[in-house]
């Protein structure tokens, strides 16, 4: 957990959002990207609720 609440998240303007299923039988793996420079935000198994 240390590189969590390390991490800088100022400046992020843009971000997108990816659900990859990892096996058969949908397990999904969401990862959440910083598009402009590039690198990964955040990763974690399952998928979001929906916020609407």
């Amino acid at each position: 957990m240390y590189g969590m609440t390390q991490r800088d998240l100022s400046g992020v303007i843009h971000i997108g959002i990816d659900e990859i299923s990892r096996k058969r039988g949908h397990v999904y793996v969401t990862n959440v990207y910083d598009l402009k420079r590039r690198r990964l935000l955040w990763s974690g198994e399952g998928r979001p609720t929906r916020m609407l």
